[in-house]
């Protein structure tokens, strides 16, 4: 949603399971939902295009992860969706630079947690029990991070990125990275 030129308002709901029946109320199952908030506001100034904004992510313990484990929702034990995985939540607080030359530059800091039941520990372990629980579940780790990402396009098929994180966790310390990568594609075209 567009208020005023531009300053947008997004957000995105994951319903997983939703508790429609009273005796499952009455057992205490919770739903099981993610949903994400994001205020962006966005301008061009002498050939650069910026945006400035902050978002809020929350998702469920319960979320993603099923019964039967295999039917959770990971992909080579990835979480289909966000990278923070069930039981999780993070909010940062950001601007990206878009620059002629193909470069766009992101800075953002900001603050995850994430609970003892988060499905990026087991991907395909399924829940032992589906009963509303303290959000986030148990021991909880804290990252407060500042994130830094240069990605240049120096030819359509090839991408070369650098990234790096300042980060520190309450419970396991250092969080800090450094991340260079280069992606590039050869199209291919061929007829049947």
């Amino acid at each position: 949603w567009m208020p005023i030129k531009g300053f947008r308002l997004s957000g995105n709901l994951l319903a997983d399971e939703i508790v429609i029946d009273d005796f499952e109320r009455e057992d205490g199952k919770p739903h099981a939902l993610a949903y994400q908030g994001r205020l962006a506001w966005s301008d061009i100034a002498k050939r650069l295009a910026y945006t400035v904004f902050a978002e809020y992510t929350q998702v469920g313990t319960y979320t993603l992860r099923h019964e039967d484990g295999k039917n959770n929702f990971v992909s080579r034990d990835l979480p289909l969706g966000t990278e923070l995985g069930s039981d999780s939540d993070c909010w940062q607080i950001g601007a990206r630079i878009v620059t002629p030359w193909r470069m766009i530059t992101t800075l953002s800091f900001g603050k995850e947690r994430s609970g003892e039941q988060t499905i990026l520990e087991n991907p395909y372990e399924p829940y032992d029990q589906f009963v509303d629980v303290p959000f986030p579940s148990g021991d909880v780790k804290e990252i407060t991070f500042f994130l830094w990402e240069v990605s240049w396009n120096p030819r359509s098929n090839i991408t070369v990125k650098l990234q790096s994180q300042l980060g520190d966790s309450n419970l396991n310390g250092n969080h800090n990275y450094l991340l260079l990568s280069i992606d590039a594609y050869w199209p291919t075209y061929f007829e049947l």
